[in-house]
């Protein structure tokens, strides 16, 4: 009656009068400025509370209402107007994941998601699709499973894939569906694991070509411990014919190979050695013999270590630097600025400047787990902006080379302990420096009491030393254990005193180590070794004058002679050149003393969190055309714009039409604001169905970060009859 009487109202005085519904379905379009559509009543837009809803959905006025919805509450997946089969993973775990009772509860939404998936079914097309979306929709969770197991399998022979897919590969096959393979998170593999280990036990592993190696590397789905130990064998039986571009296909399949066993990296850089080292000539200055020792000399030295193998030619060499530096000492005494007495000098400046330092002298460090920490501190946040060989004291012994680090004096003959120096360096650097005995010292400190922190950390070295036959873990797992821990603590630390982002930390070492064989020749007499080697040093004997005089007559043309009256020290010592010693050694230990580049190069690097914005890499194709089936080359040039430099820059050519044996290209270092031109040499282009595009990927670091990115070119092609050429490039 009300309603009628204010509509003849209207109608009598419309000027004054206007009648307007109140619709929420109304008021919502016009909020949201879309189109609402008319299955949706103004019922199911009450219930849902959607008016109030639709402030925190971003509404996008390109999408219809319905997709707008599917978008923001599963994904934009379910806005395509037929079933994208080839993203069937992401589907089915978006169901899994997102589609739960409580959304279903919203009738709004539960309107808009049944009339999807019934327009979805009627564009169906064939039998195998409609098997695989009526699971989809019915039972997302057991699809899921069944798609695990086949992107797992994929690539195994057709049996297996049969015996733990089932019915449901011809559908996966007819449908191309694809995945890198995964393990579905309510899935038990247990069935899956004994399957393929089955089949991989059945495999011939001896005797094979390259290519079949990469034909089984790429049959594994690189998920399981199984596969990875049947690599190990398999790589390990055929090392003479493996080459980089295996390791890197066996790197890209593992990716998890970490998490499968913490040596992953560790066996397969060591599976084949580096590059044999070069003979270093004639040297005539430090920096080269340190070039030397790090680019060539220690990789290979360290694969030795790990596979305990044995080169004269390699030692004849390390006799060479030891010579050498012995021979310059006295001057690098004087004037090289790395040698580690130095070094706190060096560093005074920012050492004054920082908020915090926090320095870590790890006992008995080299080069050999220098990646380990860069990229486990990478991992933590902070990058390496220093990585610096210094050159420690001779004899390589922790109460000459430390001592000297602390004292900042090439010798040192007064008794004070290293508390007792780091409080001298209060006065001459102007700043407060605490000593931290050993790492539990940490635990006390609640706030910060100094400018400077210095701890005296001793693990790896008593991890050194000690037998390695009386170990469970491998020597490798527990220094990297021990670094880790010990990161940990330093980074704790800093966060305790909340100081994390401006601390700056420092590694540096006292001496390296090395192991010798006791195959390793050794020219010094029995009835000349010691009783028992004092600090572990059984490379240097520690004489006085009378005893002195003797040894070095009867042995001085095996050592290195330091008499104390010349360097001002309290002892005379002797020196085993080479890899001499004055102890039987063996495998299962590492010593120190001597003058081997492993013994007396040591890092100092810097880590600290810098916030900095990458400038990305210019890769510069300079030649684009090339010949079909013929040997040839690709120019590029590498432009680094940014400040810091790029370490160990990886190309790879994706081309499968372009054969190129080598796999991949290393450029150790591009400096920063540089560049630098590179030849990859014999490839061959064959003709493909993309063969007018050169397409590479590179992989690299920057401030202990890792990046990747892939570069495509347009080229262009001839034939072999456009241009005269040589024969011999056939071959």
């Amino acid at each position: 009656y009300c309603l009628n009487a204010l509509v003849r109202m209207s109608e009598r005085y419309s000027e004054f009068i206007v009648l307007e519904l109140n619709s929420p379905k109304k008021r919502l379009e016009e909020k949201i400025g879309l189109s609402i559509p008319q299955y949706i009543t103004e019922d199911d837009i009450i219930k849902d509370g959607l008016s109030k809803k639709a402030d925190k959905i971003p509404f996008n006025k390109g999408m219809s209402f319905e997709d707008n919805l599917l978008s923001y509450y599963l994904s934009n997946l379910f806005t395509h107007n037929q079933v994208p089969f080839t993203h069937i993973v992401d589907l089915s775990r978006t169901l899994v994941n997102e589609l739960d009772n409580n959304l279903l509860k919203s009738e709004v939404f539960k309107r808009v998601y049944l009339k999807k998936i019934k327009d979805w079914e009627e564009e169906l097309s064939n039998d195998s699709q409609r098997t695989i979306y009526n699971e989809l929709i019915s039972d997302p969770k057991s699809l899921l499973e069944t798609i695990s197991k086949y992107s797992i399998t994929r690539n195994y022979p057709k049996g297996l894939i049969s015996d733990i897919v089932g019915d449901r590969v011809k559908d996966f096959e007819k449908l191309g569906i694809k995945s890198e393979p995964f393990i579905a998170d309510t899935m038990n593999a247990t069935q899956i694991q004994g399957n393929i280990k089955i089949h991989l036990n059945s495999l011939n592993i001896l005797d094979l070509g390259k290519e079949d190696i990469v034909g089984y590397l790429q049959s594994l789905s690189g998920l399981f411990i199984e596969e990875l130990e049947f690599v190990y064998d398999l790589l390990w039986n055929n090392k003479e014919i493996l080459d980089t571009s295996i390791l890197q296909l066996v790197r890209m399949k593992f990716k998890s190979g970490l998490q499968l066993d913490p040596l992953f990296n560790e066996k397969i850089n060591n599976i084949i050695p580096p590059a044999k080292v070069e003979n270093p000539g004639k040297l005539e200055n430090i920096d080269g013999w340190i070039n030397w020792a790090i680019n060539s000399y220690l990789p290979y030295k360290f694969w030795m270590e790990y596979n305990n193998v044995v080169s004269s030619e390699a030692d004849h060499y390390a006799a060479l630097f030891g010579e050498w530096i012995f021979t310059h000492y006295d001057s690098m005494i004087s004037s090289e600025e790395r040698m580690i007495f130095r070094t706190i000098a060096n560093l005074s400046t920012e050492l004054k400047e920082n908020e915090l330092s926090f320095i870590v002298m790890i006992d008995n460090f080299n080069y050999k787990y220098v990646s380990f920490c860069k990229e486990y501190m990478a991992k933590k946040g902070y990058s390496t902006t220093l990585n610096k060989p210094i050159i420690a004291m001779i004899p390589t012994e922790t109460s000459v080379s430390k001592t000297a680090f602390f004292n900042g004096q090439a010798f040192n003959t007064q008794n004070k302990s290293y508390d007792t120096m780091c409080k001298e360096w209060e006065n001459l650097l102007g700043c407060s420096i605490k000593y931290l005995s050993d790492i539990g010292k940490l635990d006390i400190v609640e706030e910060k009491s100094a400018n400077v922190y210095i701890l005296n950390y001793l693990s790896i070295d008593r991890i050194l030393h000690e037998s390695q036959n009386n170990a469970a873990l491998p020597i490798t797992v527990q220094i990297q254990k021990e670094l880790e821990a010990m990161i940990d603590k330093v980074l704790s630390f800093g966060k305790r005193l909340g100081l994390e982002t401006q601390m700056k930390i420092y590694f540096i070492s006292d001496h390296g180590s090395t192991k010798i064989s006791k195959d390793q020749m050794n020219l010094i007499d029995a009835k000349y070794y010691k009783a028992k080697a004092d600090d572990n040093a059984y490379r240097v004997l520690a004489l006085n004058d009378s005893k002195y005089n003797t040894y070095k007559d009867n042995i001085g043309h095996l050592c290195y002679v330091m008499d104390r009256q010349h360097y001002g020290i309290k002892q005379n010592y002797l020196i085993a050149k080479g890899y001499n010693r004055f102890m039987e050694t063996d495998s299962s230990f590492f010593v120190h003393g001597g003058i081997t580049p492993e013994e007396i190069i040591i890092p100092l690097i810097r880590f600290e969190q810098i916030h900095v914005d990458f400038l990305p890499l210019d890769i510069l194709l300079r030649d684009k055309e090339f010949r079909y089936s013929v040997l040839t080359s690709i120019n590029f040039t590498l432009k680094n714009y940014n400040a810091y430099t790029v370490n160990q820059l990886e190309i790879e050519i994706l081309n499968t039409n372009i054969q190129w044996e080598q796999g991949t290209h290393v450029i150790p270092d591009i400096p920063g604001e540089s560049q630098q031109d590179v030849i990859i040499d014999n490839v061959r282009i064959l003709k493909g169905d993309n063969d007018k595009i050169l397409e590479i990927k590179i992989r690299f670091e920057y401030l202990g970060m890792e990046y990747e990115k892939t570069y495509t070119y347009p080229i262009k092609m001839k034939s072999t009859q456009e241009n005269k050429f040589n024969l011999d490039d056939l071959l």
